[in-house]
């Protein structure tokens, strides 16, 4: 009886052991390096870049711009009394103006398109999570049922486009998709269709014939304007603001989007002649799909000193079985970036040695790629087998189909977009 107390107490005492080290050890196997930041999303954000490009307001649609206010009378300045200003407590010194934000000085090309659209562009400074794809690229690829589920699977394209008849992969040549928050009121798409005006229109009639409505085309300047009547509670418009362009907004976000399509084309220098427009799904040559985040130090939290002030991450063509990806993180200064150079080096060396991301296989990732500094700017490449892309792709769309789903449809009177859905 007692030998089988003892065997009792030490296999219980071998197995507390057994757990504790097991406990143990997945603490220290499974913690990620700390960066000294989190990511996190700013709730209160307008959709910008990091420039900024400052016009006028937008008149209404399918109204004059009201005549601007008269000047103030000129008045003679009061002499200064020395007496009588002494006499008075003198006001406490104003604090320091915070600095501005460099911006964009419209061209004369850019004043004249958007007198001839009637819209200003007015995109102040701010922030940007962006997903622009090669469709035309992505529907010949391996990747293309990959592509289609992603898309399929997030929900804010879901509540923008059912009831339309738009299929992404299938109707359109290039995609993009924005965020200033990920706030699904505030989600802007915009894209390249193939064919002529009959697509974006007959979607717009599907979705307004659905709510029993009748559709009102109306033009703000130049550019054709319609409700789009989505199951969102969030009102919007299409908008078909380029030769075979269009965009999917609330009417608020429309000047803002053109904005952001101006300085996009001042920043690449577009060729003489190339529409503004344009420049906003603008990709490099042979990407397949890019993801960008202007001002990205808004999305972090803590030590932000190596966070960019503009990320891009792109993946190109695929090459056999493998894709070449690259990635362009911009600093303030050359400084800054050298820095940020040796600090990521130093965690991209720390990740690749973690056991739970070798257990991952993304420590091979890790081992493939190489960082450089140009200037103030870091460069990344590596390479990506198809098996670890549809990885992250699968992984993406799970991870966006946990938010809550659309609604089935949008109340036939809203009182604005006073209901936030995330």
């Amino acid at each position: 009886m007692h030998t089988r107390r003892s065997s009792v107490l030490l296999f219980a005492g071998a197995s507390l052991a057994l757990h504790l080290g097991t406990y143990a050890w997945l603490r220290w196997s499974v913690t990620l390096p700390d960066t000294g930041f989190e990511l996190t999303l700013p709730n209160v954000i307008e959709l910008g870049v990091v420039e900024g490009v400052q016009l006028d307001s937008p008149p209404p649609i399918s109204a004059p711009a009201e005549p601007p206010p008269p000047a103030p009378p000129e008045t003679t300045p009061r002499p200064p009394n020395p007496a009588g200003d002494e006499a008075k407590p003198k006001a406490p010194p104003k604090p320091p103006a915070s600095p501005k934000p460099k911006a964009i000085v419209p061209s004369k090309e850019a004043r004249e398109s958007a007198a001839k659209h009637g819209l200003a562009a007015m995109a102040p400074p701010g922030a940007q999570l962006a997903l622009r794809i090669d469709l035309d690229h992505i529907r010949d690829s391996p990747l293309a049922d990959d592509v289609r589920a992603l898309l399929a699977g997030i929900p804010d394209v879901t509540a923008l486009l059912d009831g339309s008849d738009i299929d992404l992969v299938r109707d359109l040549s290039r995609l993009f998709l924005a965020s200033p928050n990920l706030q699904r009121s505030r989600v802007v798409l915009a894209g390249k269709y193939r064919g002529d005006e009959t697509l974006p229109r007959t979607a717009a009639e599907n979705l307004a014939r659905a709510r029993g409505k009748t559709l009102e085309w109306q033009t703000r300047g130049t550019i054709p304007v319609v409700a789009w009547e989505n199951a969102d509670p969030t009102e919007r418009v299409l908008a078909l603001f380029g030769p075979g362009l269009f965009t999917i907004t609330r009417s608020d976000d429309l000047p803002r989007v053109l904005g952001i399509a101006e300085a996009l084309a001042q920043r690449r220098k577009a060729p003489r002649g190339q529409s503004v427009a344009e420049a906003l799904l603008a990709m490099e040559s042979g990407e397949l799909v890019s993801f960008s985040v202007e001002n990205a130090k808004l999305f972090a939290r803590g030590a932000t000193a190596h966070v960019p002030e503009r990320l891009v991450l792109a993946a190109h063509a695929p090459q056999g079985a493998m894709l070449r990806v690259t990635g362009q993180a911009e600093f303030a200064t050359e400084s800054d970036a050298e820095r940020a150079e040796t600090f990521w080096e130093e965690m991209r060396q720390r990740y690749q040695r973690s056991p739970l991301l070798a257990m991952l296989g993304i420590s091979g990732l890790l081992e493939r790629t190489a960082l450089k500094r140009a200037h103030a700017a870091l460069e990344l490449e590596s390479t990506l087998s198809l098996d670890e892309v549809r990885l992250i792709l699968r992984f993406v769309r799970d991870s966006l189909a946990t938010r809550r789903a659309p609604p089935a449809r949008r109340p036939a009177a809203t009182g604005g977009d006073s209901h936030e859905a995330q």
